[in-house]
């Protein structure tokens, strides 16, 4: 084999090598991030399951109150919501 032909080849193994090492890199980070979206996701249910919670308590709140405001104007009171400020 002659030294020209040699030098090319070399050369194309080492790219050839680069390109194997570049793809088991890639292949890595495309692992990485897809553990890191299953977390993310999980988080994202997560915070959805509480912001359900919190929305179910305001709400019954909310409905306890407008309860008592009815209650309130059924027997002909002023609400406490509009009575002025004791000073």
């Amino acid at each position: 084999m002659d030294a020209e032909l040699k030098t090319i080849l070399t050369v194309l193994l080492d790219k050839v090598e680069r390109i194997e090492t570049t793809t088991l890199e890639t292949r890595a980070d495309v692992v990485r991030l897809e553990q890191r979206m299953g977390r993310f996701e999980d988080e994202q249910r997560q915070m959805k399951e509480m912001l359900g919670i919190v929305r179910m308590r305001e709400i019954g709140r909310l409905d306890g109150r407008i309860d008592q405001l009815t209650l309130d104007v059924g027997l002909g009171r002023q609400s406490t919501a509009n009575q002025p400020a004791a000073e």
